[in-house]
């Protein structure tokens, strides 16, 4: 088991609700989860339990354990969580540090302490897996927002973590830029078994890319499982357009795409 979450409750100094109610899931390697759910329902505080800034860096009341592989997160060193995880955050600019895409893509391993020759492979690499060769000598400014968002992704998975997490990295993206984002995050989850969350409100953006899905509501996570299943379980209104046709023509609950519903009507193979 890659990713497990056992009992998490975590309640903010100086706030009477908790933020976070007796989580829990297991997440084998390489699995991807969406993870959703209305505004203040506790999201970024389980992505912030997960690799480790809650307790560490946020005061409150704490309990339960996050376990990667087998070892507790809270056991880690601050070097064995940089190479544990990827975050890469909602605004690219926010995490973009360096004027030109190579050097900041490398930077988490040249603060690692890493080699340049190492650092430079590393890069080029992670370049070519996603695509941004072409962009590796050009300052960041210069570059499209999505161009961006593929620099700050690329910066959090060139130390191959083992868990990757996307807090809404696609929520400033034109459709277009959306679809390449996922696409490479998609490709490099495959390539390395890189288990990963994301967190995303709009669904139907993510049913080629994931497989396991969680929805959270004050603090709880109340469906969680494989995907088809999980989706069961939540609010109606939250399903993409095409799920809730599909639950009104055909009584199907599940998570549907455009081409589910076409099919399920006899328009397609």
């Amino acid at each position: 088991m890659s990713l497990s979450l056992r009992g998490l409750s975590f309640k903010y100094r100086g706030q009477n609700e908790y933020a976070l109610q007796d989580v829990n899931m297991e997440l084998p390697r390489g699995a991807a989860l969406a993870l959703t759910g209305p505004s203040g329902c506790g999201k970024s505080t389980l992505l912030r339990a997960i690799v480790g800034l809650v307790p560490r860096y946020y005061a409150g009341d704490f309990s339960g354990t996050v376990l990667v592989d087998g070892v507790p997160v809270d056991n880690m060193s601050r070097e064995d969580i940089a190479r544990t995880f990827g975050f890469v955050f909602q605004n690219p600019d926010s995490q973009i540090l360096s004027y030109k895409a190579r050097r900041d893509i490398g930077l988490t391993l040249e603060n690692l302490g890493a080699e340049p020759d190492e650092i430079d492979k590393a890069v080029n690499e992670i370049a070519y897996e996603l695509g941004i060769r072409d962009i590796l000598d050009r300052p960041v400014h210069e570059l499209s927002d999505g161009q961006r968002q593929l620099v700050a992704l690329a910066g959090a998975i060139v130390t191959r973590p083992r868990v990757l997490i996307l807090d809404e990295p696609t929520s400033l993206l034109d459709p277009r830029s959306t679809v390449a984002v996922l696409e490479a995050v998609d490709r490099a989850r495959k390539a390395h078994g890189t288990t990963l969350i994301i967190v995303e409100h709009r669904l139907e953006l993510l049913l080629r890319f994931v497989d396991h899905l969680a929805y959270m509501d004050r603090g709880r996570v109340v469906a969680f499982g494989m995907i088809k299943e999980a989706a069961r379980l939540i609010p109606q209104e939250v399903l993409p357009h095409p799920s809730r046709i599909g639950l009104e023509a055909f009584g199907d609950a599940g998570l549907l795409t455009v081409e589910d519903l076409v099919k399920r009507a006899g328009g397609g193979p």
